[in-house]
């Protein structure tokens, strides 16, 4: 169909295209089944937190799996956070403050573990029984 040329009236047809959901859905489908799983796995820590309850090691050992990846998980985010203030607002303020200073500061997080109350619980069945430790090694293993 060629272009109305000069003073003819032509009308341009127009072709209707019905909306195909059908490709629409596809994708909507594709993108929940497989990005969906790998957020969750990215803020979950694990495949096994996101739906077990007790799947075959029982459900303190479920709970226990799932205390220690949440703990490893804000471990990381705490030491990440601790050397991005060191790198960008202790140092700076530092050489602000005492351009010569032979020294170094850190910013760090006490991230409590959870099993602290446990080695506790073991640290005084030991004395108990005659066992002697340095405080500095008690302090670091029960935080």
């Amino acid at each position: 169909m060629g272009r109305p040329s000069g003073k003819e009236s032509t009308t341009w047809g127009v072709d209707h295209f019905p909306a195909q959901y059908g490709g629409v859905e596809a994708l909507q489908r594709m993108i929940q089944d497989y990005f969906e799983h790998h957020m969750e796995r990215l803020i979950v820590g694990q495949t096994l937190s996101a739906g077990t309850e007790g799947g075959g090691l029982g459900g303190t050992g479920v709970a226990k799996l799932h205390e220690d990846t949440k703990f490893q998980l804000l471990q990381f985010d705490a030491d990440n956070l601790a050397e991005t203030l060191t790198d960008d607002l202790v140092g700076p303020m530092l050489r602000l403050n005492v351009p010569n200073a032979d020294f170094g500061i850190r910013f760090e997080f006490n991230v409590e573990s959870p099993d602290n109350a446990d080695k506790m619980e073991a640290v005084a069945k030991a004395v108990s029984m005659g066992v002697t430790f340095k405080m500095d090694e008690v302090r670091e293993l029960t935080g």
